[in-house]
């Protein structure tokens, strides 16, 4: 739910031409909406204030604009407004029913400050991996999601997370072997040293260069001014250049 979203649902149930039926239809309070309009954490203390069932957790969280935790909290309130809800995504040739199961915020890389949804499709079982710098890049929430689909999405994006582990652990298992039967340290500058490595990759005539420094699983050699990341499987041997 977006500070836009949560005006609009507040503003439905206390306007008071619009909200006949409502306890909570009022002037007052309408005009209280319309000042606030652009304060959610305003809009959230009014709606605690007032008894409002909104559609989220907004109407459980407080917030302070000068905290210093304000957007982490803000980023919670959203996150509970979105998980555990169905809801319809369609971007491009993209389109999806699914659930939300799991939320991260993206720290590094070239997406740092991005926000990655695991996403469970009911149409076929799987999970979507969704990157959005958008808190709420849904098209529209359509409905609680029950317990045993939470359940059920969540097994899944469990086992993928496990299955991924398993291969970085036999990925990093071979990379040791590799490192211990050519005879070279990971995570280790050779800069200077005189050590070459006899390196192929991705379709090159084997050829030696030197050796700059190895990571946990790769090797770098020269490339101009710049450094080339080898992965240490594609290295043969190692020798000493006087």
């Amino acid at each position: 739910m977006t500070g836009k979203t949560l005006f609009r649902q507040m503003a439905g149930m206390v306007h008071p031409d619009k909200a006949t039926t409502s306890e909570h239809a009022s002037g007052a309070k309408m005009r209280e909406v319309l000042k606030h309009r652009n304060e959610p954490e305003v809009l959230l203390a009014l709606a605690r204030k007032w008894g409002l069932q909104l559609d989220g957790s907004f109407d459980s969280n407080a917030f302070d604009r000068n905290s210093s935790t304000f957007a982490g909290d803000v980023f919670e309130a959203v996150v509970g407004s979105i998980i555990k809800h169905n809801f319809t995504y369609k971007k491009g040739d993209s389109a999806l029913h699914g659930v939300v199961v799991n939320i991260r915020k993206i720290t590094k890389g070239y997406r740092k400050g991005a926000f990655e949804y695991k996403i469970y499709d009911f149409k076929d079982g799987t999970v979507w991996t969704l990157k959005s710098y958008e808190k709420q890049p849904f098209n529209k929430i359509v409905g609680n999601a029950d317990e045993s689909t939470l359940k059920t999405g969540q097994d899944k994006v469990d086992r993928i997370n496990a299955g991924n582990k398993a291969v970085k652990k036999l990925r990093q298992d071979m990379a040791d072997n590799t490192f211990a039967s050519i005879g070279i340290k990971k995570n280790k500058s050779y800069q200077g040293s005189g050590v070459h490595v006899l390196v192929g990759y991705r379709g090159d005539v084997y050829k030696w260069h030197e050796l700059i420094r190895t990571t946990a699983k790769s090797v770098y050699i020269p490339n101009g001014y710049k450094e080339r990341r080898i992965p240490v499987g594609s290295v043969r041997k190692i020798k000493l250049v006087a």
